[in-house]
């Protein structure tokens, strides 16, 4: 969520944690309906690329050998 800029973040979370509607929002940010839908679409889209960078390469550098089911250290 921090990699959102702050107007995605925001509506991400006013719609989706605190459950307000789009109508909701647009009233709180004074911001035109239309707007607040395309970045709440935009931020979902940004949240699913950064999401499969993550999972493209899960271990952290130099650790992609390693399997945390294996055992090894």
């Amino acid at each position: 969520m921090r990699r959102l800029p702050p107007l995605y973040r925001a509506t991400v979370l006013l719609h989706e944690v605190d459950g307000l509607t789009l109508s909701e929002i647009a009233t709180l940010l004074q911001t035109p309906l239309p707007t607040v839908k395309s970045r709440l679409q935009r931020a979902r889209m940004a949240l699913v690329t950064f999401l499969d960078e993550v999972t493209q390469n899960p271990y952290p550098a130099g650790d992609s050998t390693e399997s945390p089911q294996d055992g090894r250290r």
